[in-house]
């Protein structure tokens, strides 16, 4: 599940529970009463035969304290007052969702929970500032690509020793697709092997809904390919999965420290050459060493 969904469900979630609760006030015989006068009240307005404050917010004062009484929730108690749980206000991103993105991208990279990331890349988490400046014109790439988004090469291959910035890209790269409107998911190598091993045992409408979850959003990102528990069937879901969404024309970004002939060897011909074909992939070479800062050592 997508971040802003799981904002939007917290909504729906809000919402049942003020529609329940509302059935359950309307047993009350006074409760009752004073929503016949709303209704009436709002009818009229509507009609133009009385002005629309004409007494209508003191029943809706009344609505509250009778629900007080009665100690229900009538109206929705969403978790962000700004956006009520939609996730943007006024067409832009709300406050909420950023937050969100922000701890998912921080989770995903392992990086420290103070502070708020920008959505766009933090050069100074990287000790080295050329490396820093590098990683800055791919995501520009990356935005670039984000704003004329499909485009006709849509899986990208980022390879790369540990500690090069290619999870970290790969995370600000899906913020920015959440930022644009679009659904973006993001998992490591380990929870994508666990939900194929899920999808295989389970039935097959979950099979199904396990795979549709992966093949839908807009930006896949998998991360560190290679560090999966070897599940049998594991090559073979990723391809279908692979196929998929090179057909609808769906970005797709894995992570790795494999070389490419490791990932030959490791996951076959038919997996190799939907990551290297120069028609719909491309690769990318992180160069040099491990270049996180390391704050308990003190860098």
């Amino acid at each position: 599940m997508n971040i802003l969904e799981t904002i939007q469900n917290r909504k729906r979630r809000a919402d049942a529970d003020a529609d329940a609760d509302f059935l359950r006030a309307m047993e009350s015989s006074e409760f009752r009463r004073n929503e016949t006068r709303i209704s009436k009240m709002s009818m009229a307005a509507a009609m133009g035969e009385i002005g629309a404050d004409a007494g209508y917010r003191e029943l809706l004062a009344r609505r509250a304290v009778l629900a007080a009484k009665l100690s229900l929730n009538v109206v929705p108690r969403y978790v962000c007052g700004r956006c009520g749980d939609t996730g943007y206000t006024d067409g832009k991103p709300c406050a909420c969702l950023k937050a969100e993105i922000d701890e998912a991208v921080k989770a995903c990279c392992g990086l420290a929970p103070q502070g708020a990331l920008s959505f766009k890349l933090d050069i100074g988490s990287f000790k080295s500032a050329a490396h820093g400046m590098f990683l800055a014109k791919l995501y520009q790439k990356f935005e670039e690509y984000g704003a004329r988004f499909p485009g006709a090469v849509n899986t990208f291959l980022f390879l790369g020793e540990a500690g090069t910035g290619k999870t970290y890209l790969a995370a600000t790269v899906a913020a920015d697709f959440l930022e644009r409107g679009r659904a973006a998911e993001v998992l490591t190598a380990y929870k994508l092997n666990n939900t194929f091993v899920s999808a295989h045992i389970g039935k097959l409408g979950e099979k199904e809904a396990a795979m549709e979850a992966l093949a839908l959003p807009d930006l896949l990102v998998i991360d560190d390919l290679g560090t999966e528990v070897g599940f049998k069937g594991f090559a073979d879901y990723l391809l279908m999965i692979l196929n998929e969404r090179q057909k609808s024309v769906r970005t797709t970004i894995i992570t790795t420290n494999l070389m490419q002939s490791a990932l030959l060897n490791r996951y076959g011909e038919a997996i190799f050459t939907r990551l290297t074909d120069a028609g719909k992939s491309a690769c990318v070479q992180f160069m040099g060493a491990n270049l996180r800062r390391n704050a308990a050592a003190g860098e």
